[in-house]
């Protein structure tokens, strides 16, 4: 005799025997948690009915709560009793009318195997983390004031017998603002289709959700450092210096110049700016680039470190302490020279960072909500799958406060990749 457990979602136990030419005692369906397999109701509901019960076996036998003959039993059942312990198990899988050896299962194989449902696009890791400073949690909803003081860091002067004290004259404050604001995005189920989802694919509604939340702060985040034709225009100039000059396409000449341009810049004092570690930003067009800079062994140079006509190898320094990070919504945003546009950030722990993301209190993650049902039976007892009362719908929301703003212009550089 054959003997196996199946546990069922709700958690309750029971004990099935098979033995061949006998009966199977104690094999009895138990039913899904909340007791609806959600079968569709389509022109052929019989036929859809099968359909379901096939999935479910497979998905039974996946999982360990279905025993592996069941399958075999399924396709060629060896005995008139097993054939009914999988009816009774799987309604309307065999066509118990007939002879015990006719099943339908290899016919409503195909079926099953046309309704898995398939798996989601991957969605890209937060990459921004890594070259955006995240503030402490906001309070409210209130405009949020960012000050930074400059000045009075340089060198002293000497002073004499004589000589009255020299006072600093840079002494300046910069002033930076944004306000925080609310995105939400919701969905919304018919009954329906709810009934008729045998796939559980609306399960996946709230992390869906969850999702998109992440994606739109992605996109946020790269709107502040982005523009149509490439590197924000206002940010990243010539006049800021952090524009580096003909816009050249990434390349290790290129991005050695980048480096000398951050590690050249001076504060209000004219004091040299330490930069500890640097990351760069690159759209997935330049991905086999940064891939083939980041594991270049050596490197030729001409232009410094030698005279004249002289080739000078090196090892590749160069990218000891960079980080790469890839940006997809570059493209996205630059509908020009998206492909070619690259930064250079200083790390965001660093007390001048190029931009800041602040998160209401609360919210640094997609909430999400679900309306609640307010349908009651009669009798009283509140229906929670029947959603609206007059519609039967259910509705879902994700909610996420947050905001942010551009801060010191030193602390990036970046080019378009023109070559203009």
């Amino acid at each position: 005799m054959i003997t196996f457990d199946k546990t069922a979602q709700n958690g309750q136990g029971e004990r099935y025997n098979a033995g061949d030419g006998g009966g199977l005692e104690g094999f009895s369906r138990v039913a899904r948690a909340g007791g609806n397999a959600r079968w569709g109701r389509q022109a052929d509901p019989l036929h859809e009915a099968r359909v379901a019960s096939a999935a479910e076996l497979i998905a039974d036998m996946l999982t360990g709560r279905a025993p592996g003959w069941a399958l075999k039993e399924a396709i060629a059942p060896s005995h008139a009793s097993t054939a009914r312990a999988i009816e009774s198990n799987y309604p309307g899988l065999m066509r118990l009318s007939e002879a015990y050896t006719v099943s339908d299962f290899p016919n409503l194989m195909g079926d099953v195997l046309d309704r898995m449902l398939l798996g989601r696009f991957r969605e890209f890791p937060q990459g921004w983390r890594r070259y955006v400073r995240v503030s402490r949690p906001l309070r409210d909803f209130r405009t949020v004031r960012r000050l930074a003081l400059n000045g009075a860091e340089g060198r002293y002067t000497e002073q004499t017998d004589e000589d009255s004290l020299t006072y600093s004259t840079s002494l300046a404050e910069d002033n930076y603002t944004y306000t925080p604001s609310l995105f939400s995005k919701g969905v919304r189920l018919s009954f329906r289709a709810i009934m008729n989802d045998d796939l559980d694919a609306f399960d996946s509604i709230p992390d869906r959700l969850g999702r998109g939340g992440r994606r739109s702060i992605a996109y946020f985040v790269t709107d502040l450092l982005y523009d149509s034709s490439g590197p924000d225009a206002t940010f990243f100039s010539s006049g800021n210096g952090n524009l580096l000059a003909s816009n050249p396409d990434l390349a290790i000449d290129s991005l050695g110049t980048a480096f000398e341009t951050l590690l050249g810049f001076t504060d209000s004092d004219s004091e040299p700016i330490l930069v500890e570690g640097v990351v760069l930003e690159y759209p997935p067009a330049l991905h086999v680039t940064v891939q083939n800079l980041l594991n270049q062994l050596t490197v030729d140079v001409t232009t410094e470190g030698g005279v004249s006509n002289q080739t000078i190898r090196v090892n590749n320094w160069i990218v000891r302490n960079l980080e790469a990070v890839m940006n997809p919504y570059i493209p996205i945003i630059a509908t020009s020279n998206g492909n070619t546009s690259w930064a250079l950030y200083v790390r965001p722990d660093s007390d001048r960072p190029a931009a800041e993301v602040g998160f209401l209190a609360g919210f640094e993650e997609p909430q999400l909500f679900r309306k609640i049902s307010n349908t009651v039976r009669v009798g009283g007892g509140q229906a929670m799958d029947a959603g609206d009362f007059e519609t039967m719908t259910q509705d879902y929301k994700g909610v996420i406060g947050y905001g942010g703003t551009l801060l010191d212009p030193k602390g990036a550089v970046a080019s378009n990749g023109s070559n203009a």
